[in-house]
């Protein structure tokens, strides 16, 4: 199993220029870490070091104790450099918050001596759990568990029988207590390492199991026990802007990658750099007004939620807006990544190539369930008109 010791953190400013500083080294890694579907040791030793997977963590249990817009920011960069590592590196960080909201016993087991946990989480889809004196009883199989091949620990959602039916549960399990099937064979995103996860009448005993709701509240245990006004936040508001950050970071990334491209690349019949055409200063002002509008977008929608965190929850029409702007970031990147591959010629697909390696990443974000325009935009508009019929209509909006 994986352990990362880390530093000494007193100072969120050095975490977040620890994310800066690791862009080169992620690019130096891009093809290691796609062919191996996993992060490097030698990446995640690196992260460690930088303090990142401390980054959310109170600072009773030795962490940095930041804040969302330090996590936003460490998300954004990281994709700059390597968008698969960026999105390992970023759960990896959001679920060592998670652990954090655990009940005091539960955490006392996990955050142990030196060594910070890395937890892996599945929730897709939650499978029946059975109960049994003394704790519960894990048969199933969960899909797109990122980061498994680096974790100490999995976290798995499961259905457990309550009062008024079937109610959703978390389990904390050690990663050596579940099969890893070799399942994650992707065009893009790679690295990611998301593969299935599958228990076997595994028994979780009672301490590692959380309610879901409670956990997912702004009054979760964890929030009793950390001063730190993360913790009252509701889990909605550190993951929302998580992937869009990513989205946007790796989009900034690829235009860094255009940029220098432009002023060597030439056109059929032309002895001029594309750019010094006027079609190449099109292309890369169009590039750079949609990665302004999504990095607008995404201070907004971080400063709306630290705002409205600490006057209590966010209403739900509140939380639609932000949505709608988390949206609206995700579609900017993804329109500056196509203009940057409509203006880099068929050079770019060449095999190892990295502007189409980025734009693979880029595209199978897009495609993430927590990006679905079409149906995020159903539930958003139910709400805004008031014709929402569910009594919790943006409970999903992760």
């Amino acid at each position: 199993m994986n352990t990362v010791s880390m530093p000494p953190t007193t100072d969120v400013h050095p975490v977040v220029q620890g994310a800066q500083d690791l862009i080169p080294l992620l690019r130096e890694h891009l093809s290691q870490t796609a062919e191996q579907r996993r992060l490097p040791d030698s990446l995640l030793r690196a992260a460690a070091d930088a303090g990142l997977f401390g980054l959310l963590v109170p600072a009773s249990l030795g962490g940095a104790a930041a804040g969302l817009r330090e996590f936003v920011d460490v998300a954004r960069l990281l994709g700059q450099g390597d968008p698969s590592a960026a999105w390992t590196m970023s759960f990896l960080i959001a679920h060592n918050w998670l652990l954090a909201r655990w009940p005091e016993p539960t955490q006392r087991e996990v955050f142990t001596g030196d060594d910070l946990p890395l937890m892996a989480f599945s929730a897709n889809s939650p499978n029946r759990v059975k109960q049994v004196p003394g704790g519960y009883e894990l048969t199933g199989r969960w899909g797109f568990c990122s980061g498994v091949m680096n974790a100490t620990w999995v976290q798995l959602l499961g259905l457990v029988d309550g009062e008024n039916g079937p109610e959703l549960g978390l389990f904390l399990v050690p990663r050596d207590s579940v099969e890893v099937p070799d399942t994650w064979f992707m065009t893009g995103m790679q690295g990611t390492g998301s593969h299935d996860v599958v228990a076997t009448d595994l028994f979780v005993d009672e301490l590692f199991h959380c309610d879901f709701a409670q956990l997912e509240s702004p009054s979760n245990p964890g929030s009793a026990l950390h001063p730190e006004p993360v913790y009252s936040y509701d889990m909605r508001d550190i993951l929302m802007p998580m992937i869009p950050a990513i989205l946007l970071g790796a989009a900034q990334g690829l235009e860094q990658i255009y940029r220098q491209l432009i002023e060597t690349r030439r056109g059929a019949f032309s002895f001029l750099p594309s750019a010094d055409t006027p079609v190449g200063q099109l292309r890369y002002a169009k590039v750079i007004s949609h990665l302004r509008t999504g990095q607008a977008l995404l201070d907004h929608v971080v400063q709306q939620t630290v705002s409205a965190a600490s006057h209590g929850p966010l209403s739900d029409e509140a939380r639609v807006e932000l949505k709608l702007d988390c949206l609206s970031v995700s579609r900017s990147a993804y329109a500056a990544m196509q203009a940057i591959v409509h203006g880099s010629g068929v050079a770019i697909f060449r095999a190892g190539d990295i502007t189409q390696h980025f734009a693979r990443d880029i595209e199978v974000m897009y495609n993430h369930r927590t990006v679905d325009q079409d149906g995020t935009m159903v539930r958003v508009g139910e709400v805004l008109l008031g014709r929402a019929t569910d009594p919790h209509p943006t409970r999903n909006f992760t």
